[in-house]
């Protein structure tokens, strides 16, 4: 199959705080999207455990984390 667009899970709550949002690519699935796109699977990105302490300095969460995340997501792109 040739498709014009290739669907990739990447669900992060990194900069936020866990609220099911990672729950997302998987309801999106379920509900048909990438047949609704006449698309194609991806690669998938994993999110890294959450943290709920800020950084005191820069006062991010999980920055480190959202860096290395971003860079796999860059990758898979």
């Amino acid at each position: 199959m040739n498709a014009r667009y290739t669907v990739i899970d990447a669900p992060s709550i990194l900069g936020l705080r866990p609220t099911g949002v990672q729950f997302l690519p998987k309801a999106l699935r379920a509900a048909g999207i990438v047949e609704r796109l006449e698309g194609e699977s991806g690669s998938q990105v994993l999110s890294l455990p959450y943290d709920s302490k800020r950084n005191p300095i820069t006062f991010l969460l999980n920055g480190e984390s959202i860096r290395i995340f971003s860079h796999q997501l860059a990758t898979v792109v």
